[in-house]
């Protein structure tokens, strides 16, 4: 029919991440096969995606390749333009099955409604009508998506305040984690048993001067050549948080 509608899309990732994570994943032996799209730019099936995180489950790099393609991922969000959605693989795809909490969903049923009974009585959208779907729409996407995003934030910041509360008892503690991420200040690390994460300052590696690697996800030392790598096994220290900022800093526990 050619009425608006609201889809839920998600774009293929973006043709510089996938080619990082294919380069990255050869690096530990696996292969992630890449293709050309319409646009000749390089991109990698759903299926290519699901044969790597196949190959590497129950490898020590599990973790490391698992979080990283999650990151190389584009975000999925509202548009009256379909795209299809990447993800599940689906030409046409919307949220239709939570009309109670979700705005787009409601918005899905009006219009479904609406239609099929157009269809019905063998009628038409009017010209007013239609100009005004066409306008109203697009804002009702953007807005949702834009909702949406501010309520994973607050309750993202909501489950870290009350983490950096917990922990704050355990300042001292040492614990059993995995290093998450790493940047050019240093790695972070979630603790196994409870999903908590705090960072380790780089200046708190205080046995060698190292440098930030983006391309292999790790921090290496200059002199010794040491590395921490996302995906590494450590045991760390509460040593310090901040409730107001919801911070966690942790230490690299004493080896014994």
């Amino acid at each position: 029919l050619g009425y608006p509608a609201v889809y839920r899309i998600h774009d293929s990732p973006h043709p510089d991440r996938i080619r990082t994570l294919a380069a990255f994943v050869a690096k530990l032996g696996f292969k992630l096969e890449l293709k050309k799209n319409a646009l000749n730019n390089d991109t990698a099936s759903q299926k290519a995606m699901k044969h790597l995180l196949t190959e590497v489950k129950g490898t020590p790099v599990e973790f490391m390749v698992n979080e990283i393609t999650l990151r190389t991922m584009a975000k999925a969000i509202y548009s009256e333009k379909n795209i299809g959605h990447y993800g599940l693989g689906f030409d046409f795809y919307t949220h239709f099955t939570s009309p109670i909490r979700r705005y787009p969903d409601l918005i899905t049923h009006r219009l479904l409604f609406e239609y099929e009974a157009l269809r019905k009585a063998h009628a038409k959208l009017t010209t007013t009508r239609l100009g005004f779907l066409r306008r109203t729409i697009p804002a009702i996407c953007q807005n949702s998506s834009e909702q949406e995003k501010n309520a994973s934030d607050a309750e993202r910041e909501s489950i870290k305040l009350k983490q950096v509360e917990y922990i704050t008892d355990h300042i001292g503690e040492a614990f059993e984690g995995v290093i998450s991420g790493v940047t050019e200040f240093g790695v972070y690390v979630k603790i196994d048993k409870l999903m908590i994460e705090g960072m380790v300052h780089i200046r708190n590696l205080r046995d060698d001067y190292y440098k930030f690697d983006e391309r292999s996800y790790s921090v290496v030392g200059e002199r010794r050549g040491k590395r921490f790598q996302m995906g590494q096994r450590v045991k760390v220290q509460v040593e310090s948080t901040d409730i107001k900022r919801k911070t966690i800093d942790f230490a690299l526990a004493p080896t014994t």
